[in-house]
């Protein structure tokens, strides 16, 4: 008897139990469902990662879903579904800036290829200026998907472009300045870009070594030096007054100069006649004393100075037309 009722209650215990998680089970089923509802209630709703809890609260306050969960079941799911909209949103803006990078990377690639092909037939040159060749550019549906991508503008794509043009050029013209130098052309104000080719295809016949540079490349190479050789003729008149202006007035120092050294020319001929004169009136004095003291003076003679100063003196008178008075008797 006492076993059987023990049975019993054990038998109650088990139902008890099994009973027991069959509720819970239900009730963790239910709430399962009331939050799914919730959930499904916050994306219908439209709440994203920037939405607040007090705006969607009031928003859904109506809601069989909102009014199944308690408060801190709905403030938990909204927390969860909000992080989960940020990483979406995040998501999607990585995704929606590499495609905006490869959309606006195409579209520059495309204005390079037309700027390429610009160079290919022969409007875009080392020489060639943005503001030349714009108004060519601004129709195409290149230029116009380049103006509007957030990237490098148009006008730095074609310096980008210009550049490498630049960079490839300065190879072709040494290429052309060496066949220059070994004899192979000689460029001057009339030739012409037929001639420097021809010259250009006789010197790779001959075996000039390397790549033929193109004919735009051919080119530039003509027009810079042409630009040189009018700059320099252009010059050559300036230089030519200049020298003109400078001979002009060294000539007119060179007169100066010259009217200076016979002015005091003259006035040293005029000092050396005035003393000339003075030492010929003194002779004329001595003269006159009488034959003693000509006799004494020729017994004496003159000094070797005074017979060179005699000299010149007599000459002068000689070359002035006065004649020398007889000695007295």
């Amino acid at each position: 008897m006492h076993a059987s009722a023990q049975h019993n209650r054990l038998v109650l215990i088990r139902y008890a139990l099994s009973l027991e998680r069959k509720e819970a089970q239900e009730r963790r089923a239910e709430r399962k469902e009331q939050m799914g509802a919730f959930k499904r209630l916050l994306e219908t709703a439209r709440v994203g990662g920037r939405s607040q809890w007090r705006h969607v609260a009031d928003q859904l306050r109506d809601e069989p879903a909102y009014r199944a969960l308690d408060k801190i079941d709905r403030l938990a799911l909204f927390e969860e579904h909000v992080r989960a909209a940020e990483l979406v949103e995040e998501q999607q803006k990585l995704q929606d800036r590499e495609a905006r990078r490869r959309d606006e990377r195409l579209k520059r690639d495309a204005f390079r290829a037309l700027l390429l092909r610009e160079h290919r037939e022969g409007r875009l040159l080392p020489r060639t200026r943005w503001k030349d060749l714009v108004n060519v550019l601004l129709p195409t549906p290149e230029y116009r998907f380049a103006a509007e991508q957030s990237g490098s503008t148009p006008a730095e794509l074609y310096e980008d472009v210009l550049e490498t043009i630049c960079e490839e050029y300065e190879r072709h013209r040494r290429s052309l300045t060496r066949i220059g130098g070994n004899g192979g052309f000689e460029i001057d104000v009339s030739t012409t870009l037929a001639q420097l080719e021809a010259a250009i295809d006789v010197a790779y016949t001959r075996g000039e070594s390397g790549v033929r540079p193109p004919s735009w490349a051919v080119r530039t190479y003509l027009e810079d030096h042409l630009e040189r050789l009018a700059l320099e003729r252009a010059s050559r008149p300036e230089r030519r007054d200049e020298g003109e202006g400078e001979g002009e007035g060294s000539g007119e120092a060179h007169n100066r100069e010259r009217k200076k050294k016979h002015h005091h020319h003259r006035e040293g001929e005029e000092g050396e006649r005035k003393k000339k004169k003075k030492h010929k009136s003194s002779r004329h004095s001595h003269r006159s004393h009488g034959s003693e003291d000509e006799d004494e003076g020729e017994g004496k003679g003159d000094s070797p100075a005074e017979g060179r100063e005699a000299a010149p003196a007599a000459a002068t008178e000689r070359e002035e037309g006065e004649t020398e008075p007889l000695p007295a008797p």
